[in-house]
């Protein structure tokens, strides 16, 4: 899976970061780096980064439920754009 900033500018691979929800913000940091924090999404309250937090868990776990098909293992290609704030209920 592909995380996107609401920016466009950033994309990082979902498997390859740790993704931190501080306040109203919202970043990721390669796993492989121990500081340096990458801004995904910024939103005017707490509780709409964590509904965005929430969407991102819940399409992962669809696209992880969706693997194995048969013998094979069937991988689709998701992204997930972190929404503009306006685009989040509160």
């Amino acid at each position: 899976m592909r995380l996107i900033s609401q920016s466009g500018r950033l994309d990082f691979p979902y498997e390859q970061v740790v993704l931190q929800q501080d306040e109203c913000w919202i970043y990721a940091r390669l796993v492989c780096e121990s500081k340096a924090r990458n801004l995904l999404g910024e939103y005017s309250t707490p509780e709409k980064a964590k509904k965005v937090m929430d969407k991102l868990h819940d399409v992962h776990g669809r696209m992880e439920g969706q693997k194995i098909v048969g013998i094979f293992v069937y991988q689709p290609v998701v992204v997930f754009q972190f929404p503009e704030d306006d685009e989040v209920e509160a």
